[in-house]
C-alpha cells in the first residue's frame, strides 16, 4: 500500500462494514499507516467468522474476547469489533495517538477505562440498514519489551480474560524484536486462544525464525494457503498468514 501512505483516510469495505482509517504519515512512525498485512488479515477473518456463524441476525464474534498486538492504525481490531467481539487494541505509547482516532471515529462502543469495558450492548446500524450489536472496544499501552499489564492480562485473577483471538498484523519483520514480541504471545496465549499473524514476506529468514521459534516455545503453526487470502495489487502470496495455537500437553 506504497501508493496510499500519502492519503489522510483510506475507506475500506469488508461485506457490509465500512471502516475509514485516518493515516499520519508525517510522524515518521511505521504504526501510523496502513500496511498490507493488516487488509489481508482483516479481509480473511472476515470470510471465516461470517462463514462459521450459523445465525443471521447475531454477529459471528458476539460474545468473544479479541486481543490485537501492534493494531497500528487499528484496522483489524476495529474489524473484529464490528463483528461482535469485546476487543483490547494495543500498541507502544508513541502510536496511541491515531488508534485512538481510529477507533473512536468506528466503533460507538469506545471504552475509555477500563472499568467501562464490559458487556453491555451497543448497535450499529451496517451498509444493508441491518442494525446489529457490535463488541466493545479498548485501546492500551503494550510494549512488547516491558511486562503485560494486569489489566491485559493476568491469568491468576479470578474471572479474568482469555481471549478466545489474538490477532498480530505486520509485527514479524525485524529480527531483532522476535523474541520480544514472541514472549509477549506466550504471555497472553491461553490453552484455547487461537493466534492470527499476518506478515509481509520481505525478508524469508525471519519469517523461518519466527515460526521456529514459536515451535521451541511451545505452539503449533498452519500456514494459510495464499488461496484463501486477498490479493495485493493482483498478486497472491504477498502476505502470508498463520494460524497459532498453545500445544496440547498430555495428561499423565
Amino acid at each position: 500500500m506504497a501508493s496510499t501512505k500519502h492519503l489522510e483516510y483510506i475507506d475500506f469495505s469488508f461485506g457490509n462494514i465500512s471502516i475509514r482509517i485516518k493515516q499520519n504519515q508525517s510522524s515518521f512512525l511505521t504504526g501510523t499507516t496502513i500496511w498490507d498485512a493488516s487488509h489481508v488479515l482483516g479481509d480473511y477473518l472476515n470470510n471465516i467468522f461470517r462463514k462459521k456463524s450459523n445465525s443471521i441476525s447475531k454477529p459471528p464474534l458476539q460474545g468473544k474476547y479479541c486481543l490485537e498486538l501492534g493494531s497500528g492504525c487499528g484496522l483489524t481490531g476495529i474489524l473484529v469489533t464490528l463483528l461482535g467481539a469485546n476487543t483490547i487494541l494495543t500498541d507502544r505509547q508513541d502510536t496511541l495517538f491515531i488508534l485512538e482516532d481510529n477507533v473512536g471515529s468506528n466503533v460507538p462502543n469506545f471504552s475509555r477505562t477500563q472499568t467501562e469495558f464490559k458487556e453491555t450492548e451497543t448497535t450499529k446500524e451496517l451498509d444493508n440498514g441491518v442494525t446489529t450489536v457490535i463488541g466493545q472496544a479498548l485501546v492500551k499501552e503494550l510494549d512488547w519489551e516491558q511486562p503485560v499489564s494486569k489489566d491485559i492480562y493476568d491469568p491468576e485473577t479470578p474471572g479474568h480474560i482469555e481471549y478466545d483471538y489474538v490477532l498480530a498484523a505486520d509485527c514479524v519483520f525485524n529480527i531483532e524484536m522476535l523474541n520480544p514480541f514472541i514472549n509477549t504471545l506466550v504471555r497472553v496465549c491461553g490453552p484455547h486462544t487461537q493466534a492470527f499473524v499476518a506478515m509481509e514476506k520481505r525478508d524469508a529468514d525471519v519469517i523461518n525464525a519466527f515460526l521456529s521459534r514459536v515451535e521451541e516455545r511451545g505452539f503449533t503453526w498452519n500456514r494459510i494457503p495464499k488461496s484463501k487470502l486477498l490479493k495485493v495489487d493482483g498478486v497472491a502470496g504477498v502476505v502470508e498468514v498463520y494460524k497459532l495455537r498453545v500445544k496440547k500437553t498430555k495428561n499423565k
